[in-house]
């Protein structure tokens, strides 16, 4: 269903003011192609907010622990943190050549599943945390979930291309970044902090991150029936039997997804 967006976005929408997002968009009457891509848009956000919250966790807990609860020095906390993003463009790499051989929806949950993994290496369950197992949790977080986020942002793009968005592609991304972005980095750095004032290791703010992890997965779960597969590029939904692929535009292609035949 979204296995292609063109290549270059048409002159003519960038438009300014940029329009803002209509009502309209949301009423099934005047567009009944949302609502079918409405349940793809709900996971990816839940899959990118799950991201950001990861990563505000990083700039607010990763340094108190190292410096403080593991006894690192300023240079040997900078460089823990590079290694993890290290380990996040690691991960981007190896998601490359995994497209073509599984699903997206299947690759993403297993990002999610080995987010839960790392997270859970980065508690210290038995009162002791030592310093090889906060940053094997740190970095199987990281290697898993920047390719996550990757792929909640092509699958958010195919979904509003193919629902007819009008011409209000840049406002829909904007609206995206805003609803995943703004709360994980204004609330969740308080939340946190306030949580490390009750327990240095973090083990409190970890669990939370656990229990958002659970219920992000729960919700692809439950979406398991629209998100789209890497080989076919439709929507995987025998039961509902809505299936609509519109015309594919010429030299359109997207990332490592092949554009789907014209119907006949």
């Amino acid at each position: 269903e979204w296995s292609y967006t063109p290549s270059e976005f048409p002159r003519e929408k960038l438009q300014l003011p940029l329009p803002n997002l209509p009502l309209s968009s949301f009423n099934p009457r005047s567009n009944p192609r949302f609502l079918l891509h409405l349940t793809p848009i709900i996971a990816c956000v839940a899959m990118e907010l799950l991201f950001q919250t990861w990563l505000a966790s990083v700039e607010t807990i990763v340094a108190p622990i190292t410096g403080i609860y593991l006894g690192f020095t300023i240079d040997a906390t900078a460089v823990f943190m590079m290694g993890i993003f290290s380990a996040g463009v690691v991960g981007m790499a190896v998601l490359q050549p995994m497209k073509s051989h599984f699903s997206t929806r299947s690759l993403m949950i297993l990002c999610i599943l080995f987010a839960i993994l790392g997270m859970l290496l980065c508690v210290p369950w038995f009162g002791q945390l030592s310093p090889w197992q906060y940053a094997l949790g740190c970095y199987t977080c990281a290697f898993a979930l920047f390719p996550a986020s990757s792929m909640a942002s092509e699958v958010f793009a195919r979904s509003v291309y193919a629902a007819g968005a009008e011409g209000r592609d840049v406002s829909w991304m904007q609206a995206y970044w805003a609803v995943t972005t703004i709360p994980s980095h204004v609330i969740v750095p308080i939340v946190l902090s306030y949580l490390l004032q009750f327990d240095r290791s973090a083990s409190l703010c970890y669990l939370g991150l656990l229990i958002f992890s659970a219920l992000t997965a729960t919700v692809f779960m439950h979406y398991r029936r629209t998100m789209t597969t890497a080989h076919l590029g439709e929507e995987d939904d025998a039961d509902e039997g809505t299936s609509v692929i519109p015309a594919a535009p010429q030299q359109s292609s997207y990332g490592s997804f092949p554009r789907p035949a014209q119907p006949t």
